[in-house]
This record gives C-alpha cells, structure tokens and sequence, in this order.
C-alpha cells in the first residue's frame, strides 16, 4: 500500500501545478473580486459602481447647419450643389484626460460611425473631472494590416460587417467613405448629378482629433459629439477632383484628412 501511495502523491501534485496554472478568474486588478492567483480571465469582474460611470457617445451627423439626410441636395463651401449617398468612417482609440492630465483609455474600441446609427457604448471610466475627449479617425498600423476575417463577426473590423471597407493587406481600411453626386459646372449652376468617390485610409493618413471638455463624471453619461461632413470637403475642389482611392490622387486625400479635426465639435 505504502508504494502505492508513493505513485499517487507525485500525480497529485502534478495536477494540481497544472490546474494553478490554467486557473480561471478575475485578474483585473481594480476588480472587487480580484484574484491574484487566476491566470486566465473568465469575464466575472465586479466593480464598484459607485466609481465608475459608462460613457456613452452621442455622434450627430450634420451637412453645415442642416442634419444629416442622404440624397438631399446641399451646398458646399465654394457654393457648388452635392448629395451623399455613402458616408462613413472608422473612429478608434478613445480616451479621456482628467485634470491632473492623466489619460484613461476606454474600451479597446474600434467603431464604424454611419450617421443611421448615432449611439456607440465605449466603456465605463472612473468617476473624475475629465478636460478633453480624445480620438483618432482611422485605425491604428497593426489593426490596419490584420486580417478582417479574424475578427468576432459582430465587431466593427470584421468582414462580416456588411459594411466593412477594407482595400488588401498592403493598403488596409478604408478609414473615410464617402461617395455621391455632385455639380461640375463652371459656373455652379447646374444640379449635383456628376458621381464623387471618396475612399481616404493607409496608415499615414490617421487622424487625431481632441476636443476640449469641462465635464465631472459621477453616473452614466452621453457625450454628443457633432460631425459635420460638409466640412471634410473645406478648399477641395469638387469639379476638379471629383475622385480619390487615397494612392491614386494623395493631395486630394491630404486634404480631406487635414480637414478631419475641423469637422468634429464637442456639444
């Protein structure tokens, strides 16, 4: 019995070595249910809600001082007529700075703002005085160059996005759509009913936008954030230029991008 015994005790502790190393847990720190010994996050994280609050963030799309309304006739900011008929753009890395300047990341968050949708949950941060609001149009380098396909199919990378816009591995996503109608005449007297196609992404072409804010955090709140697409097109010669695949016409896509700050006020 004795040698028997001598078998068993070397497997038991092998096992339970291997079970310490596989345990499932909550491993975030800031968690009420911490556990320093789990190595693998089974999603059971409590926190106190007392002192973190879910941002929300409101997108409300504008055409100048007119909402957003596909196929409407509009006039730009030479005076020349056009209408949307796609307008989208990949939003990402968002963050909050408090006062004492320290930033807080959201969510790894990735969105694909439309103006049909408006609403976009980015995650819960502590409570605090927060002064800006910070994030990029466009994607980072490494997402920009993954794979759509690996994505969760519900997540705003994915291929399975039916309106996913993705270029090939080399050139990535497309971080700003937008295509439609618009009047070439000389004179801008005409209707808009000549197509424009703007497809503006690659790396270099990510944009930063920080919109300054004064806002205490203590309970869920929405942020509205305006976005005027109407001011994307700022000093961009639609009768000349009416098309860019980003490598194919770059000085009409810098434009476009170097608008991008401009076009986003925070409510």
């Amino acid at each position: 019995m004795k040698t028997k015994h001598l078998f068993i005790l070397p497997l038991l502790a092998g096992i339970s070595i291997l079970s310490s190393c596989n345990k499932e847990g909550c491993t975030d720190p800031t968690a009420l249910n911490y556990d320093a010994d789990a190595k693998n996050d089974d999603g059971s994280c409590v926190y106190d809600t007392d002192t973190t609050s879910m941002v929300t963030l409101h997108i409300h799309p504008k055409l100048g001082s007119a909402d957003f309304a596909f196929d409407t006739e509009v006039t730009n900011w030479e005076g020349r007529k056009m209408k949307f008929s796609i307008a989208q753009m990949y939003l990402s890395g968002f963050m909050l700075h408090d006062e004492d300047g320290n930033m807080v990341m959201l969510d790894d968050t990735y969105l694909l703002e439309k103006p049909s949708n408006m609403m976009y949950e980015l995650g819960e941060v502590p409570n605090a005085h927060y002064h800006e609001l910070a994030f990029s149009v466009g994607v980072d380098s490494a997402a920009n160059h993954s794979d759509p396909a690996a994505w969760p199919t519900d997540h705003a990378l994915s291929s399975n996005n039916p309106d996913h816009a993705f270029w090939s591995w080399n050139s990535g996503y497309i971080f700003i759509k937008m295509e439609g109608l618009v009047d070439t005449t000389a004179n801008m007297s005409g209707t808009a009913n000549a197509p424009f196609v703007y497809h503006i992404g690659m790396d270099m072409l990510k944009r930063d936008v920080e919109l300054n804010m004064h806002q205490e955090i203590d309970g869920d709140i929405t942020v509205t954030v305006e976005l005027d697409y109407l001011k994307l097109f700022e000093n961009v010669d639609l009768r000349m230029n009416q098309s860019t695949h980003t490598m194919d016409n770059m000085m009409t896509a810098q434009a476009v991008a170097n608008n991008v700050a401009g076009a986003f006020t925070l409510q």
